[in-house]
């Protein structure tokens, strides 16, 4: 599209007067004048030359108006603007972000779990969301500066921001409005004549929101339930069996609940995780309620007329639904006497996958590659192995499980390679992904260094590890630490400064792989962190004593005191 500005009425000469008239630039961040279009040397030229550029470049004038009348609004919520890092922080809690100026009730776009939502309350609230875009893609898409035909393929090719939009807008926002167009953000216009019952169904088809689904079709207190006892038992494996369900016995409060599923190739220490995730498939896919408790599943239900065949049905389709697999046998038991015959088979089956899990070689298994954080962080990505998990805390069989059997196309596997540098972990496929994901902004990667291509971090990381040059150490942060290290960092100025980027000396971890016999191995592991955060030593248990925490150092000067008290 092209902007015309003799449509919107725009004053030039009193932009122009108000650019002239600047004797120094305003005290706050420019990000268009940064990234979009340049005005700022502007301010040496001639009125009439000044007003002439202004007429032919419509960016121009939105550049101009970031330094003039909008520069006091935009100090003013500066503030606010940084604080945007921490929404990027929780998986699946945010998708993407929108801006609302419209009569729709804000309650009702609050409800959308995976949109951040930002009312305009004003016309320089365009603007500023205008600047969240930019923040965005400078922070998780590489936007250099100057760059605006790159921001505008960025937004749409990944569509992060969206603006719904409601007749009549003057012209100054009709401007704005056009300009968002022209840079590729997607503009949605709502029509007040939509009766209010269909405002919900709008805007989950106009920002492509899942519906959830009810928990009770009759909204009732009462409810039904089956499952979680002490006798009841819950288990997936790969024992084969008939594809469809089967149910014995009548419905009561015992329940075992066995789910063979006949891809032999699939390695039993995946069903683990399959056991887990099937609970989120029926509380996600059906007005079932599924809580797993420490051997059984515990079902509840609203409806009266639901029986246990209907129990099994649904639970059946579900898993279909969900996961690519030819064969699923669900067999619900309901007779006491028959779950207590089962219980000490299907407990010693879970107790040799446990043993079968921590036997296993990660060298022998295929490397998983996640980017689920994509839909925020176009270049984001996790090469993920059994001794390397990604640093959001989600697990090895979790993403393998998400590859191998399911729809998605988040998750996949890659094979290894040739292994380059195996203390490093550096791979021939690893590296061929990173350069495929990131688009060619990361061309290799170490999965256990610290300083030499370390793996890029995305926004969620559970814990933070930076290297410290002057004592030679490495201190770890997590994200539920408010505090300071010794050395004055915080969780959110380190994430501010890594996330979205591999950034040697910085890398975003999660506890588990601290717990790896490989964690950062190249960089001495262990023995090279010298401090961490109480709260996440005390829930690692590591009894180290040459590991300090913020009870024992608060600052460079004590820290350095117990480095040396340690050395010796």
């Amino acid at each position: 599209m092209s902007v015309r500005l003799d449509d919107y009425g725009l004053d030039l000469d009193e932009l122009a007067n108000g650019l002239l008239a600047l004797e120094e630039l305003p005290n706050t961040s420019l990000l268009i004048n940064e990234y979009i279009y340049d005005v700022r040397e502007w301010r040496e030229l001639e009125h009439s030359v000044l007003v002439e550029g202004l007429r032919g470049n419509a960016l121009a004038v939105l550049a101009a108006i970031e330094l003039t009348a909008a520069a006091h609004h935009l100090k003013k919520h500066e503030e606010e603007d940084r604080d945007w890092m921490p929404r990027f922080r929780y998986p699946y809690l945010l998708r993407r972000m929108t801006l609302s100026r419209c009569s729709m009730e804000r309650e009702l776009l609050q409800d959308f779990f995976d949109n951040s939502i930002m009312f305009c309350d004003s016309d320089w609230d365009l603007l500023r969301f205008i600047h969240r875009a930019i923040r965005w893609a400078e922070r998780f898409a590489h936007l250099q500066p100057g760059s605006s035909r790159e921001f505008t393929r960025i937004n749409l090719q990944y569509e992060f921001a969206r603006v719904i939009i409601e007749p009549p807008l003057d012209g100054l926002q009709s401007f704005i409005v056009d300009i968002m167009e022209l840079l590729g953000i997607r503009v949605i216009e709502f029509d007040p004549r939509i009766p209010e019952e269909e405002h919900r169904n709008w805007v989950r088809q106009q920002l492509e929101i899942d519906p959830r689904k009810s928990r009770s079709r009759s909204g009732r207190l009462e409810f039904h339930e089956a499952g979680g006892t002490s006798n009841s038992i819950y288990v997936v494996r790969t024992m084969g069996g008939v594809d469809g369900f089967e149910v014995r016995g009548t419905m009561g409060e015992d329940l075992a609940l066995i789910i063979d599923i006949g891809e032999s190739e699939i390695p039993a220490t995946l069903t683990m995780f399959i056991e887990e995730h099937i609970v989120t498939v029926i509380n996600r896919r059906s007005e079932i309620r599924a809580e797993l408790l420490e051997n059984s599943l515990r079902l509840r239900w609203y409806d009266s007329s639901i029986t246990a065949e209907d129990l099994g049905r649904i639970i059946h389709q579900c898993i279909k639904d969900e996961f690519v697999l030819s064969v699923v046998s669900v067999n619900m038991i309901f007779d006491p006497l028959r779950i207590s015959s089962l219980r000490g088979s299907i407990l010693g089956y879970k107790e040799q996958r446990r043993l079968d899990l921590r036997r296993r070689d990660p060298d022998k298994l295929p490397f998983i590659v996640c980017n689920a954080c994509r839909s925020y962080a176009p270049h984001a990505f996790c090469v993920v192995s059994v001794d390397r998990p990604p640093c959001c805390g989600r697990s090895y069989d979790e993403l393998a499980s998400l590859a191998q059997l399911t729809h998605g196309m988040d998750q996949s596997t890659i094979a290894r390679g040739i292994c380059i540098d195996r203390r490093k972990g550096q791979y021939m496929g690893a590296n061929k992904a990173a350069r495929r994901h990131s688009e060619g902004h990361v061309s290799h990667i170490n999965l256990h260094a610290l300083r030499e291509h370390p793996h890029p971090t995305t926004a969620i990381p559970q814990c933070i590890a930076y290297y410290i040059d002057e004592f030679d150490v490495i201190c770890i942060v997590s994200s539920d630490y408010e505090g300071r290290t010794p050395d004055g960092k915080t969780f959110d100025t380190l994430l501010d400064r890594v996330a979205g980027r591999q950034l040697p000396g910085f890398l975003g971890i999660s506890e588990d792989y601290i717990l790896s016999q490989s964690f950062l191995i190249n960089e001495g592991g262990l023995s090279r962190v010298a401090w961490m955060n109480s709260t996440l030593k005390r829930r690692l248990a590591l009894r180290l004593e040459n590991l300090a925490t913020e009870n024992e150092c608060v600052n460079l000067q004590e820290f350095r005191e117990f480095l040396a008290t340690w050395s010796k």
